[in-house]
């Protein structure tokens, strides 16, 4: 299950057969929207113990000019289901033989509808068993709470490169 949150401007293509547009928007996603993007990625595991690294990819093309951020290392799966959220499911130990052993409460080190990470933390008695019913967790939706933060600026940062080459090129 892999996910990336994508920030894109689509213009008219006789935008795009000049150059200034193009390399504009470039310059402005690579040195604005690129960093705000990747801090406040950075910051949705802020305290986390195995936490993923993050990764961007801007691309360029005949009609379009994105941004795509996805986690990627150890901590990536992990993330994956945090952001997305998991349904009840059984967890079993992993060999017959052995048992399970957990403390029986959990603070999560996120919260659904919040971009800000902390440290999960553990409390209450050891149990051991064979199997446990977790009772699942509802998503974070880091990445559609990333976008809905950004866009307003994103929208507007965009529209300051299009006056500003317009205004330069006499458009």
């Amino acid at each position: 299950m892999s996910f990336s949150i994508k920030i894109s401007v689509t213009m008219p293509k006789a935008n795009f057969k000049d150059a200034r547009f193009v390399e504009a928007i470039e310059r402005a996603m690579e040195t604005k929207t690129k960093p705000q993007l990747m801090d406040l990625f950075e910051k949705t595991v802020s305290g986390w113990q195995k936490r993923p690294a993050f990764e961007s990819e801007q691309v360029s093309n005949t009609a379009r000019i994105s941004i795509a951020v996805f986690p990627f290392g150890k901590g990536k799966g992990i993330y994956e289901i945090v952001t997305r959220g998991s349904p009840p499911h059984t967890i079993t130990a992993k060999s017959p033989s052995r048992m399970l052993r957990f403390q029986t409460g959990y603070i999560a080190a996120t919260n659904p509808g919040s971009l800000i990470g902390g440290r999960s933390h553990r409390y209450g008695d050891f149990l051991r068993t064979y199997y446990v019913n977790h009772p699942g967790f509802p998503p974070r939706d880091f990445d559609k709470l990333i976008a809905e933060k950004i866009e307003p600026e994103f929208s507007s940062d965009m529209q300051q490169v299009f006056n500003e080459v317009s205004q330069s090129i006499g458009k």
